[in-house]
Parts: structure tokens; sequence; C-alpha cells
């Protein structure tokens, strides 16, 4: 008889201000040892330095790696949504759309955040997931 564990999804986000690269490496590597090959990482994709860092080493792990970008960015292969629903004009409600996904589509969410930073669209996913009954793990940097 085969056991099929299920996967983990783990969604990772972090504030416009975080520069801690190391404790994202830490993170990602306690995750590799704990669940092994039983987790799937998904970020928002954008250019910033957090979510280049998080693809960058989930690929170099091989860690399962998945974007859920919002719908007025480029579609890609790492995008878990189909490409018809992206290169939409630009419009906010697209970045909390982007949320709702991303909540719909993990089990976890791990949020870099510094302590004095403040980002309404933070606040909303972590609102969804609390509503969703989601686990949030917060991760403080004492940069």
């Amino acid at each position: 008889m085969v056991i099929r564990r299920k996967v983990l999804k783990i969604g990772m986000i972090s504030s416009q201000k975080w520069d801690d690269n190391l404790l994202i490496k830490d993170t990602l590597h306690s995750f590799k040892n704990k669940y092994e090959n039983r987790i799937s990482i998904i970020t928002f994709g954008t250019n910033s330095i957090t979510d280049s860092t998080i693809k960058k080493m989930c690929l170099a792990i091989n860690i399962k790696y998945n974007e859920i970008p919002a719908y007025h960015s480029d579609w890609n292969a790492h995008c878990i949504e189909p490409a018809y629903k992206f290169r939409k004009p630009y419009n906010n409600k697209y970045l909390y759309m982007r949320n709702a996904s991303m909540v719909s589509n993990i089990d976890v969410l791990v949020v870099f955040k510094k302590n004095d930073d403040e980002s309404k669209l933070m606040d909303d996913i972590i609102k969804q997931c609390n509503k969703k009954n989601k686990k949030v793990l917060q991760i403080s940097s004492k940069n």
C-alpha cells in the first residue's frame, strides 16, 4: 500500500523594507529539512529582492516553486493561474484579486516583515488568511 502525503503549500510574502535574505534562506532550508519534497512555495513573483531570492533558493535546493502575480503582469511558466488572466491594463483591484488567489492556493502564509513597515496589501492578505483559518507565520528582522 502506497501512502501519499499531502504537499504543504506555503505562501511567502515580504514587506517593502525587508532586506534579510539570510533569514529567508534559513527559513527555506528549515522547511526543506522538515518536509523534504512535500512542500510547494508560492510567491507573488514580483521583481523584489525577496521574491527573487525565494525563487532562486527554491530552484537551487529543489523545492517546488510557483507564482501568483497581479493580473496586469505578464504570465510565465511558474504561474499557477492560466495565461489568459494576465496582461490586463493596470488596476489596483488586481493586487487584491492576487491576494485572494494566494489565500485560496495555500495552507500557510509566511510573512517576512520589518516591525516598522506598514502595508494595506499585506494587512489584507493576513486578514483574508485569518478569515479562512489559514495559519500565518510572521517572521521579523531585528535590522
